[in-house]
């Protein structure tokens, strides 16, 4: 079980906490007092800028407690397994969306976590694969030391058109990337992040 700590120490808005609790569930929001208990995961998610705003007035004694409160961080061998779990799709089919890009044995190698510096293409086709979203295919780069998908750039345009429209065909999405005169996604060792 979760602790739950005073909703003070979130450094969160008690009103907007408040407008989230379903007025059916014990008191209503009207007799809540402020500082009831409420459970990490009852918040939602907040938005870079308001954690930015949270974090410009943290000082330096509370970053154990910030970290604690909104870091992200999956361990990074247990990243696609934690990702590609949470869709419908079993393993073995999310390797058959990939094959013939990834090798089976890199393919395991790279989601059970045994290697650890995937190239940038390797983390797109699995991501791909697994039909992750665009905030998730972001996430899983940025974790593996890649650039996000840059919306300046022709190629990640392309790739992430694909993922907003819910395409994750590798094939279509390298036929649009040969269409406009960009690299494939391919398995490579070699990263071409600039």
């Amino acid at each position: 079980m979760l602790a739950c700590k005073p909703v003070r120490e979130y450094n969160v808005n008690v009103e907007t906490l408040l407008s989230f609790i379903d007025p059916q569930i014990g008191k209503t929001i009207e007799q809540r007092n402020p500082t009831d208990f409420f459970c990490k995961e009852d918040i939602m998610e907040e938005s870079t800028t308001d954690l930015l705003n949270i974090f410009d007035k943290t000082p330096a004694d509370r970053m154990d407690s910030f970290i604690f409160e909104h870091a992200k961080d999956i361990p990074q061998k247990m990243l696609f397994s934690t990702y590609i779990r949470q869709t419908d799709i079993p393993l073995s089919k999310v390797y058959a969306n990939c094959a013939g890009y990834i090798s089976k044995s890199y393919f395991y190698d790279v989601v059970n976590g045994t290697k650890n510096a995937p190239s940038r293409d390797v983390v797109l086709i699995i991501c791909l694969a697994a039909h992750l979203s665009r905030k998730e295919t972001r996430r899983v780069l940025e974790n593996y030391g890649h650039r996000e998908l840059y919306l300046k750039d022709t190629r990640d345009i392309i790739i992430a058109t694909h993922i907003n429209n819910e395409d994750f065909s590798i094939a279509t999405i390298n036929e649009d990337l040969y269409a406009h005169d960009c690299r494939l996604l391919h398995d490579t060792e070699v990263s071409y992040d600039s």
